[in-house]
């Protein structure tokens, strides 16, 4: 799995014009759950459970909002999965979890949230503007669930699970990874976290980041407001209003 970008040795002045927005990918970018269902074929496959023995340990798992080796964790342990057994044969479960989502995000199901699409397109075309990943999807993953809808041309870096089961730590990692590849520093102030659980919006304000909040995943509006959230909505939809509101977040 790839490793967080290391910072600029020397920290040059940050760039007051470049403002950062960090997507968050399920829930926000798009919905469907072929990331679930095909964590648990692989599980299946790699471990031999029985479906009702794994119904049982999905359904004990917090899905949202939490980075892909948290959950792995947490659904071998409540599937009984001995540490040896598990951790001999990590790799192979993240090899077959990719493998079934390859061909999943591919099937019906998985769909664009609203106003997702225009809203990426007119910002990929303003100047100042540039926009990462944020996600708790190892990067291969995240890759081929944006590869199903083409979006992946948008997002030349992120922060992904496969740095860390740190949501707090993936932000920071999206950040100093555009800044290795811009060649300077970014101002915390000028990056945004636009997310659909309060563990987007908490790992944002760790790292001094604003953020969005957006409904359209399985979390309350209100409750990213009580973690702190600058500004919720319900979707994206309304590229114009959407545009008006970043730029006042960040300026």
């Amino acid at each position: 799995m790839p490793r967080p970008a290391k910072p600029p040795l020397n920290r040059p002045t940050p760039d007051p014009s470049l403002k950062l927005l960090l997507f968050d990918i399920d829930g926000t970018i798009l919905t469907g759950g072929a990331g679930s269902r095909s964590l648990g074929i692989a599980f299946r496959e790699v471990f031999n459970l029985d479906a009702d023995q794994l119904a049982l340990a999905l359904k004990q798992v917090a899905f949202n909002g939490r980075t892909d080796p948290a959950i792995i964790i947490d659904v071998a342990r409540e599937a009984g999965i001995p540490n040896t057994a598990f951790e001999s044969n990590l790799e192979r479960l993240y090899e077959t979890y990719l493998r079934h989502l390859d061909v999943l995000s591919l099937e019906p199901g998985p769909r664009l949230c609203p106003g997702v699409a225009p809203l990426l397109e007119r910002l990929e075309s303003m100047d100042g503007i540039g926009l990462g990943l944020l996600t708790g999807n190892i990067e291969p993953g995240a890759r081929i669930k944006l590869r199903a809808f083409d979006l992946n041309r948008y997002f030349p870096a992120g922060g992904f699970g496969s740095d860390s089961p740190d949501r707090a730590i993936i932000a920071a990692t999206a950040r100093q990874r555009f800044e290795v590849l811009l060649g300077h520093a970014i101002d915390p102030n000028k990056v945004l976290v636009i997310g659909d659980t309060v563990h987007d919006i908490a790992c944002g304000r760790v790292n001094g980041f604003r953020t969005l909040g957006v409904g359209t995943g399985r979390v309350p509006l209100g409750a990213m407001s009580e973690v702190g959230a600058d500004l919720v909505r319900a979707d994206l939809a309304d590229s114009d209003e959407v545009i008006g509101q970043i730029e006042q977040l960040l300026a």
